[in-house]
């Protein structure tokens, strides 16, 4: 079995909740992976809705929702940072994550 090399990542984390830091993070980290040619994965992790005391505040689906928001929210992020439609280049994927082996993930941005 032949080994195939795969391109260097470079992964960067976005908190949604500090807008002000977007831009240096993912400028950053673009600027990085141009440097090896490598592929960027912007990630961000929303809190976890299943402990018992916070889920009993919110109805069934709202953690879906709640990653599905985040998902859009974390395009449109990337989009306005790295510019218009950078999402759908080939070496940058997003995804948005629940804490503890929870995860949903969006292959493109």
């Amino acid at each position: 079995m032949t080994d195939t090399p795969t391109k260097p990542l470079v992964l960067a984390t976005v908190d949604l909740s500090h807008p002000a830091q977007h831009k240096a993070i993912l400028t950053k980290a673009a600027a990085m992976a141009a440097m090896d040619a490598a592929r960027l994965a912007v990630v961000t992790v929303i809190p976890d809705f299943g402990m018992t005391i916070v889920g009993s505040f919110f109805e069934a689906g709202a953690e879906k929702k709640a990653l599905t928001a985040a998902g859009v929210l974390l395009h449109e992020i990337v989009d306005t940072v790295l510019g218009q439609d950078a999402g759908k280049a080939s070496n940058i994927s997003c995804a948005t994550a629940l804490p503890m082996n929870k995860s949903s993930t969006q292959p493109q941005c």
